[in-house]
């Protein structure tokens, strides 16, 4: 499969840089800053407002999410503008978060976006807009494996992956 093209989760583009003090109450702390808004409240050790700014912009403009309605037993289904934000912004600070606080330089790689992180985010959301208390159904596959563009039995897997892991 090629990747970094607009059909793949990982789709390096040319973005507007977001300021995140438009996103994320910005407060410092011992050795590093805090992001708090509804979706996030995240500390990030040993980096400041600017690099944060940089690497969140970094991961924006390679994070190619399917927001595209997924047509499913013919019925359209999509997250709201609200969802895809939340989504959008749990899955970077997520990301950001593991190589701060692992001492590691913050690289985006295609790697990223299709890891257990990415996975506990589409999940914790799908669970939530579907109100499936933990269990998995053909459309919260689907439609999972549609916004993380993914073959549905990778994606599969790696559900059960997760399911196994959070139930042992």
């Amino acid at each position: 499969m090629e990747y970094n093209n607009n059909n793949d989760i990982y789709f390096e583009r040319k973005l507007d840089p977001v300021p995140i003090q438009t996103l994320f109450k910005i407060t410092g702390e011992v050795d590093g800053i805090r992001v708090q808004n509804d979706n996030v409240n995240c500390y990030f050790k040993g980096i400041n407002e600017q690099e944060l700014e940089e690497a969140y912009n970094k991961y924006l403009s390679a994070l190619n999410l399917n927001f595209n309605p997924l047509s499913f037993n013919n019925t359209d289904y999509e997250l709201a503008d609200k969802e895809q934000q939340e989504l959008t912004q749990k899955i970077i600070t997520s990301h950001i978060y593991f190589y701060t606080v692992n001492d590691l330089p913050i690289t985006v790689k295609r790697s990223d976006f299709i890891d257990s992180f990415t996975i506990d985010q589409v999940v914790w959301l799908l669970d939530k807009k579907l109100q499936l208390k933990n269990k998995d159904t053909n459309l919260s596959l689907a439609f999972g494996a549609h916004l993380l563009r993914q073959d549905l039995t990778i994606y599969g897997d790696m559900i059960k992956g997760r399911r196994r892991y959070y139930d042992r």
